[in-house]
């Protein structure tokens, strides 16, 4: 296995495991929140696009730790905004 690979899983996990509660609450929140109605499709409109279009959506990669570093930051200030 590739060293990408495992950080890729290991940061996943990471995830996961920090943002647990708020994980575990988005199934009620679904179903009380007329805002969060659309969560359960998000999978499978992935996976479409994932299916029908890969080829347009691999034809390049790379890795671009400056955008993943700003999306996660990004990410985490609005958390931390938001639940304040």
């Amino acid at each position: 296995m590739k060293p990408k690979h495992i950080f890729f899983a290991a940061f996943s996990l990471g995830l996961y495991g920090l943002f647990f509660i708020l994980l575990k609450q988005t199934p009620q929140n679904d179903l009380t929140h007329h805002t969060f109605t659309h969560l359960p499709l998000i999978p499978f409109i992935s996976a479409f696009f994932l299916l029908f279009d890969r080829k347009a959506i691999f034809s390049e990669t790379g890795n671009s730790y400056r955008a993943g570093i700003a999306a996660a930051l990004g990410g985490i200030t609005g958390l931390i905004v938001s639940s304040g």
